[in-house]
């Protein structure tokens, strides 16, 4: 992950990181603009685990009461 984001940094990608929804409606040109595309993409990354990790504890309570 560190190398994708230093290789997208280095190409000067102005491409916002692909992410699932809801983080793909984020504003990332302006986190581009305030972190720099490497600070941007970390930010993207981390939203990612805590939107996956959200989602797991969900499915916990969403257990079939039969």
């Amino acid at each position: 992950m560190a190398r994708r984001i230093t290789d997208r940094e280095a190409a000067g990608s102005p491409e916002p990181p692909h992410l699932p929804s809801p983080l793909d409606r984020l504003p990332w040109d302006l986190a581009q603009d305030q972190f720099g595309i490497q600070g941007a993409d970390f930010i993207g990354q981390l939203g990612k685990v805590l939107l996956n990790s959200a989602q797991d504890q969900l499915r916990a309570y969403l257990v079939d009461s039969t």
